[in-house]
């Protein structure tokens, strides 16, 4: 078991800077606190802050999602007919007119949806996440790349 762990830490450690040689991070429109968040190792733990509260948010959720109305209404009426996707078409059509409600959990949720907004124009999004960005992606228009990911490959 011991083992197991150290291997872990080496791997998250080691795959950080490896992932991350030559590439540029983009800071998210919603300037999320949490994003900066560093991950603390308490052996035999690792914990990252990912609390926010709807009512003391310290990001511009609010802002970039009015910004992006436009986008939001094209992924809400892509979702229209996906049964599977009826709680995030749901929520989208609350949040598209009172943005405040995307603050909080909610932010969460919509996750998936502000990687691709943020996304620049002209990328494309990778992500093992299949389900969810490719049909994000095409309703904006933008090129996605699903990876297939088993946690048994090697």
């Amino acid at each position: 078991m011991a083992d197991s762990i150290t291997r872990l830490a080496n791997l998250i450690t080691g795959l950080h800077i490896a992932l991350f040689k030559g590439i540029s991070l983009i800071r998210s429109g919603t300037d999320c606190p949490l994003a900066d968040e560093d991950i603390l190792y308490t052996p035999p733990i690792y914990l990252i802050e990912t609390k926010c509260t709807r009512v003391s948010p310290e990001c511009k959720i609010v802002d970039f999602l009015e910004v992006n109305t436009k986008n939001l209404r094209k992924i809400r009426d892509s979702l229209t007919s996906e049964p599977a996707f009826s709680n995030l078409h749901d929520l989208l059509g609350k949040v598209i007119g009172n943005e405040n409600i995307a603050k909080g959990r909610n932010c969460q949720k919509l996750g998936d949806i502000i990687i691709c907004l943020n996304s620049p124009t002209g990328y494309t999004v990778y992500n093992t996440n299949i389900k969810d960005f490719a049909i994000v992606c095409k309703s904006l228009g933008k090129p996605f790349i699903g990876i297939k990911y088993s946690p048994n490959e090697r």
